[in-house]
């Protein structure tokens, strides 16, 4: 944007040049023969047909845009991250009621042996309280893989990695 308004205002440049000059090759380097010129350039913008101040307007709009997607990324950075500091506590959430929810299922098995055990019951009630705890764990280790997974994701929202 500045190169784009610089050249709205008058240019001011200076030349200098020294050197040696002879008419012959054997007299250029003699002592009389050192030049020097010094050259003063003014120019002055009279009209460039809107050139100029549209490419001042084009740089304060890509200025503007560059602005606009920067705030962007900022606002979905912060998006990603509270998007997974509440995943994580539903997530914990979730764990804490898995856990309670295992430790009665442990207990129904243990009471349904027990209950085989003492000919009380078929072995059909151990099978069920078995087939309904194993279920439990592998939504356990669903819970615990969703739970790693975002802690990746938070991770990468803080900025680690790509």
């Amino acid at each position: 944007m500045g190169a784009a308004r610089a050249a709205l205002f008058p240019r001011i440049s200076l030349t200098a040049a020294l050197g040696t000059l002879s008419p012959d090759l054997a007299g250029l380097f003699g002592d009389d023969t050192h030049t020097w010129r010094l050259a003063p350039l003014g120019q002055v913008p009279i009209y460039g047909g809107g050139g100029p101040r549209a490419s001042h307007k084009a740089a304060k709009i890509q200025r503007e845009i560059a602005v606009a997607s920067y705030e962007k990324a900022i606002q979905s950075a912060f998006a990603e991250v509270a998007d997974a500091l509440t995943l994580r506590a539903t997530l914990r959430e979730q764990r804490e009621i898995w856990d309670r929810l295992l430790r009665a299922q442990e207990e129904t098995l243990r009471l349904s042996e027990a209950r085989y055990q003492a000919g009380i019951d078929g072995y059909l009630g151990v099978l069920v309280a078995q087939r309904t705890l194993y279920a439990s764990r592998q939504i356990g280790v669903a819970l615990r893989l969703a739970e790693r997974n975002n802690q990746v994701s938070l991770y990468k929202a803080l900025g680690g990695g790509e």
